[in-house]
Order: C-alpha cells, then structure tokens, then sequence
C-alpha cells in the first residue's frame, strides 16, 4: 500500500547516503530503480528525510509523525490567537485542527504526504501578520518552502491557490498604506521560498515532464453522494478496479472514505453552525469553493474544470 510505498522510498534514501555515500538519484533499491529525487513526496531535503536518514526509515518517519502533530496543535494556538483573546478557545480549536478526521483516515492509510495539513496553520498564521510583523513574509516562506519539500501535492498546490486569491483579492480593495505592506511581504516571502523549493522543483519538472501523468478525465459526482462522503465513514480500503462515477479512479469517495477522505464526523456540525453566528465570512466563501472542486470537472460552472487547467493540476485524477 501507500505507506509501504513512502517506507521503502525512504530507506532507499537512507541506504543510498549511510551505506554508499551517494546522493540518492535513480535508485536500484526504489521499486526497481524510479527515480527517487523527482518523486513528489521522496526528498532528502525535507524533515522526514533527515530523520529517516538518522533513524532508519519506520522510526523517523514515526518521529516525523509526532513532530508535525506538535506543530499543528502549537501553529494553531497562533492562528487562533488572530481570532480570540480566550486561552480555552484557542485550545479547543487546536484541538480540532489535530483531530482533523479526513487527515486521520488518510495517515491510517498510509498517506504521509497529508502530514503538511499541520503546517497550514501556523503559515495561515504569518499570512494573517502582514500589518504588524515586518518580517511575516519571510516566516511564512520558511514554512511554505520546507512543505513543499516534504511534499508539494494536493494541500501545498491548493494552499497556494488559496493564498494567493486571498492576497490579491485584499490587494485591490485596501489603501495604499496597506498596499505597500503586502507588495513588502511579497518581496520578503518570494526569495525565500524560491531559494528553498528550487532544487526540488527543478528536478520535480525534469521527471514530470518524463512522466506527465496526466488526466483527461471528466465525471460528476451526484449531491447525495457528497453529502454522504462527509457524514458517512466508509471504513474499508476499497481498491476496485471500477468506480463509481464512471472517470474517477478506484477507491472514491463513493467506495472508501481513506482514498477521498472528505468524512468530517457528526461533532463538526454544531461548531459549521455556529460558525454562521456573526454572518457569512471569507472562510465561508471558501470553504464553498473547495466543496464545488470536490463536486467534479466535468462542467465550466465548476471550479475544478478550470484549475485542472492549471500545470501540475492537470495530473489529478480524481
């Protein structure tokens, strides 16, 4: 499965440096020889291939595990602390964040690559500081670029989208003053993030555009069917060679809540209601545009029709 996928890539990592010396590049020992330096999620710079590097592959990425929780449970502390003056609100939302019941399905299933949910927000965070921490743009690369190195799919590349709709959006309707404090952000954020992803990213092109695994695919997914996604558990790992819409590769939401995990559970209802307390806010708005992109591609109303447009974007499959 996926997990063994992720142990046997990082070992490869850590028997190419300790026993050989070698940068790890195409490797006989990952899966017959892939290249394991364009891998998406497979990269000796990045925390879990340090760790796997100094532990051994199982106990570092165990260790990685915990270490990223901590992050989460500490960044949303400082999130929080944006929106509330009241220390048990702060920890109650914490809480919520680490026990985020879509990420736990995928991490029982192997998907290490949702560990970067917990980086969200602490660089939701330094994004929020603009106006009053000089230096938040550099923090906030700091973090965007070590994700991107743990692994730049799925979150990072909508994490991306998101913050960049925010900025701009926020751009075009402050003053001038404000104005200025962005663009300085920007200028912060942007050199740092590029010099930390650039190594990464350079050879991430050069192996995709080997294997470009793109997806010509369209589907749709009934209402029902996302409605029932988020509230109904489907507690197996289903891997049918058939799926349901037909386009939507095995194992959708439709068939196993690890593959599509959207489940959210029973007690996120009363806070999604209360949340409406003082009104429709921008999270709102977006948390919309993210339940249309997982609607489906197959219409131009849709969001996904236009962002698979998007390079990278184009190889997601379901």
């Amino acid at each position: 499965g996926d997990g063994n996928i992720f142990l046997q890539g990082f070992e490869a990592i850590r028997k190419t440096v300790v026993n050989y010396s070698q940068w790890p590049a195409n490797n006989p020992w990952n899966a017959g020889g892939q290249p394991l330096e364009g891998a998406n999620g497979r990269f000796i710079i990045s925390v879990k291939g340090f760790l796997s590097i100094i532990f051994g592959a199982k106990v570092g990425l165990g260790i990685n595990l915990v270490l990223f929780n901590a992050i989460g449970y500490f960044g949303s502390l400082k999130l929080a602390s944006v929106f509330w003056r009241v220390s048990y609100l702060n920890h109650i939302f914490a809480l919520l964040v680490i026990s985020n019941t879509a990420i736990l399905f995928h991490l029982s299933a192997g998907h290490f690559n949702f560990l970067n949910y917990n980086l969200i927000p602490v660089i939701l965070h330094y994004f929020f500081r603009f106006e009053k921490d000089k230096w938040s743009g550099l923090k906030a690369g700091i973090l965007l670029g070590i994700a991107f190195n743990e692994n730049p799919t799925y979150l990072v590349q909508f994490l991306i989208l998101i913050l960049s709709a925010i900025g701009i959006f926020h751009f075009l309707k402050s003053n001038r003053d404000i104005r200025k404090k962005i663009i300085f952000w920007a200028l912060t954020f942007l050199p740092v993030f590029g010099t930390i992803i650039s190594f990464h990213l350079i050879t991430l092109l050069y192996t995709i555009g080997e294997f470009p695994r793109s997806s010509s695919k369209t589907f749709i997914y009934p209402i029902e069917t996302i409605l029932k996604s988020y509230f109904y558990p489907f507690v197996d790992i289903d891997k049918r060679a058939f799926s349901d819409p037909a386009g939507v590769s095995a194992g959708s939401c439709t068939r196993s809540t690890h593959e599509n995990a959207m489940y959210i559970g029973l007690l996120s209802i009363p806070f999604i209601i209360a949340s409406f307390y003082k009104g429709i806010k921008w999270w709102h708005v977006i948390t919309f545009v993210l339940i249309l992109c997982s609607i489906g591609n197959s219409n131009a109303m849709l969001p996904m029709y236009w962002i698979q447009k998007i390079p990278t974007f184009s190889s997601w499959g379901c």
